[in-house]
């Protein structure tokens, strides 16, 4: 009994012994399962934590990637010259800026899109042609003037400049255009910034694949538009308006400058005065301040060698990368001034000129005329004497051509009058219709010697009792009736005076005089030499019709 009893209590323990070995071995297996699984999920959140980080860095790169694309393209919106983007491998218009619109009237649907055939903006074609052929030959052209329509129908006179460079793996051109009609608006638009937003995705891989693209374009868009600002023909420049310093210039401030990027960016405006007149610096800032913008004011502006420049300047204020600062266009005119001050000095020149001439014909006519009406009036006293037939005949010839000889210093007189400025108009009461018909009774008599016809017509609503120069009135009537009886053989001559216009209440009154004859006529060709100086249509006429070809030239100056 006590045996039996023993053997079931080892035999017990042995089972038991047993149980917990394999529990242990269990516990054992389901520790090295916990420790593998811990050990799976450190990896995992490692991994997971290193894919947050790159998806942060990447959406930080794109955001100021965004930030300074925004800024650019904000800067190229704002700008104050009108800019285009030309693409010359489609031929087809890719962008304007605002500026452009604003100038020129046209909206982006009527020039983004269509070929530069169908879209051109030069009035004169000819311009158009020496601007792409001079494009063509050197790849830049800078300040050509020629003249641009709106899409009002009117036009304005511009500098444009040009250059084509690869943007985006295209062959472009970058037009930039001022209108400086004032002193001769406005530059092209250009790229169209893309902007593409992260989207929001449950695979992990694609958003990070998704921002690397989007970073890619926006740094591909920002190269763009840096290359643009880089290569712009004008001196560009940023100043931070919040601290006062420079934070950027373009190649061409350098270039046109002499200073380099080191001396400028960073650099206070107040310490770097790019102004030579203090003055014109203050009424920059103070124009800058009072509107926060700034077109076409001439400036002198000095370069690194001491050496100074004229030039426009455009001037912005406007909000980039979060910062209020100024964007500065300057370009240089001093081509233009030199241009402008010769012809000042040549029109002087001219001017002088023609005064000296005016004075010399206006004191050779009274120094001539004064012998020549002592001439005449003693061959009117021969002529009251007794004379020979003979004698008769030639002092009647001798009197005639001495007439036609004093007309002729007359209308020398005259003429040097107008050009000198030294005629003066009078206003003086007068009735048109006793100034009509005296004038038709005095030209009557040389009609008749010709058989024929002339007549006055005024017309009824033409007023009675004017202000003006009657005697230069006259003039122009009795020398445009002249010709018409000298070169009319037969038929008829009609002077008609009626209204150009009714009397708006102005008390001013526009009347139409004209001069219609049945003579040999003006060849269209000639319509314009008949208003020269000593110049007739013909000039057979001058044989056998007679005058000297001054009438019309008065004739045109009193009237103008």
């Amino acid at each position: 009994m006590g045996r039996h009893e023993t053997d079931i209590a080892e035999d017990e323990i042995s089972r038991r012994e047993a149980a917990e070995r394999e529990l242990e071995a269990v516990r054992g297996e389901l520790a090295a399962q916990v420790a593998a699984r811990h050990e799976i999920q450190v990896r995992l959140e490692q991994e997971i934590a290193q894919r947050d980080r790159i998806i942060a860095e990447g959406e930080l790169a794109a955001a100021k990637l965004r930030e300074s694309e925004t800024g650019l393209r904000q800067l190229f919106d704002q700008n104050p010259d009108s800019m285009a983007i030309l693409d010359l491998e489609t031929g087809r218009y890719i962008d304007i800026n605002d500026e452009y619109t604003r100038s020129t009237g046209f909206c982006r649907e009527d020039v983004v899109g269509k070929r530069s055939r169908e879209f051109f903006p030069f009035v004169n074609a000819e311009e158009g042609l020496r601007y792409a052929e001079e494009l063509k030959r050197v790849g830049v052209l800078r300040n050509m003037e020629a003249t641009f329509r709106r899409k009002d129908g009117s036009s304005y006179h511009g500098v444009i400049s040009g250059v084509s460079f690869k943007l985006r793996g295209h062959l472009c051109l970058v037009s930039t255009n001022r209108d400086i009609s004032v002193l001769k608006k406005t530059q092209d638009e250009l790229v169209a910034a893309r902007e593409a937003a992260l989207e929001a995705s449950r695979a992990k891989d694609r958003i990070i694949a998704e921002g690397e693209l989007t970073a890619v374009n926006l740094r591909e868009s920002e190269a763009a538009l840096r290359q643009v600002f880089d290569q712009n023909l004008d001196s560009m420049s940023i100043i931070d308006l919040e601290t006062g310093r420079y934070i950027d210039i373009n190649e061409e401030y350098t270039r046109n400058t002499g200073f380099c990027r080191d001396d400028i960016v960073g650099k206070r405006s107040r310490e770097f005065k790019s102004m030579a007149i203090p003055e014109e610096n203050e009424r920059l800032s103070a124009e800058l301040k009072r509107a926060g913008l700034v077109r076409n004011m001439e400036a002198t502006f000095r370069r690194k060698d001491g050496s100074t420049y004229h030039g426009l300047i455009s001037a912005i204020n406007l909000k980039l990368r979060g910062h209020l600062c100024c964007i500065t266009i300057t370009r240089d005119i001093g081509v233009l001034k030199e241009t402008q001050r010769q012809l000042i000095a040549a029109r002087e020149a001219a001017l002088e000129a023609s005064r000296a001439k005016s004075d010399f014909l206006s004191s050779m006519s009274h120094e001539i005329r004064t012998p020549m009406n002592a001439v005449l009036g003693m061959a009117d006293m021969l002529w009251e004497s007794d004379l020979t037939e003979e004698q008769r005949r030639y002092l009647d010839i001798m009197r005639r051509n001495g007439v036609t000889l004093l007309d002729l210093i007359n209308e020398i007189l005259d003429l040097a009058k107008v050009e000198s400025g030294q005629l003066i108009l009078e206003e003086v009461d007068f009735d048109i219709r006793d100034l009509i018909d005296s004038m038709i009774e005095t030209m009557g008599l040389r009609a008749h010697e010709k058989h024929l016809e002339l007549a006055g017509q005024v017309a009824p609503d033409v007023p009675h009792n004017l202000v003006g120069d009657p005697l230069r009135l006259r003039q122009v009537m009795v020398n445009l009736l002249s010709n018409a009886v000298k070169f009319t053989d037969h038929g008829e001559i009609v002077l008609r005076v009626e209204m150009a216009r009714p009397d708006t209440g102005s008390g001013t009154t526009s009347i139409r005089f004209s001069v219609a004859d049945t003579g040999v006529g003006i060849a269209h060709d000639k319509t314009d030499s008949i208003f020269d100086a000593f110049t007739q249509a013909d000039s057979s006429t001058t044989r056998k019709y007679g005058g000297t070809g001054l009438g019309l030239t008065i004739v045109k100056r009193l009237v103008e």
